[in-house]
């Protein structure tokens, strides 16, 4: 990652930390990323209204996240994958389609922590390696950092 710029707030519910944020990402190979995340707002997507997985959260079956590329975008947490209509056909003036990937439902909570389990047991390696989740810490850092200084921030990188 190239550079991070962060702006963050907590003016809605004045607690000594943030709880709303919006970064932008620039990546060395020119992609741009932007982030924007917050606990005060009210809405119906959020990871767990769109999975059911907990039953604390009312179910809404909307994504949180979208991830949009230059041949087709992926719809989070619902999986959604949106693609020209007939392939190669790929631009604004071109029907597009959507369709659905459907995975077994499973406890997340519990995978996770059967997962953990397995790690400790030394029988299968890490879903997520270390690096990647150090270089997310660096980058969750960078966005405060820019928040606070005002200026874009290179992350530091691991690995």
């Amino acid at each position: 990652m190239r550079s991070i710029t962060g702006i963050t707030s907590n003016s809605r519910r004045g607690f000594a930390v943030e709880d709303s944020a919006a970064a932008t990402f620039a990546f060395e190979n020119g992609c741009l990323g932007t982030l924007i995340c917050t606990d005060a707002g009210f809405s119906p997507w959020t990871i767990e209204q769109g999975t059911s997985e907990n039953p604390s959260f009312a179910f809404t079956g909307q994504s949180a996240y979208r991830v949009i590329g230059t041949s087709g975008s992926l719809e989070v947490p619902v999986l959604r994958r949106w693609a020209a209509a007939k392939p190669g056909e790929i631009g604004w003036d071109r029907p597009i389609t959507s369709a659905d990937i459907t995975v077994p439902w499973h406890d997340p909570y519990v995978a996770q922590l059967e997962h953990f389990q397995r790690l400790v047991r030394l029988d299968e390696p890490a879903v997520v390696p270390v690096l990647d989740g150090a270089n997310t810490l660096a980058a969750t850092l960078a966005v405060a950092q820019s928040a606070q200084s005002g200026q874009r921030c290179a992350p530091r990188r691991f690995g």
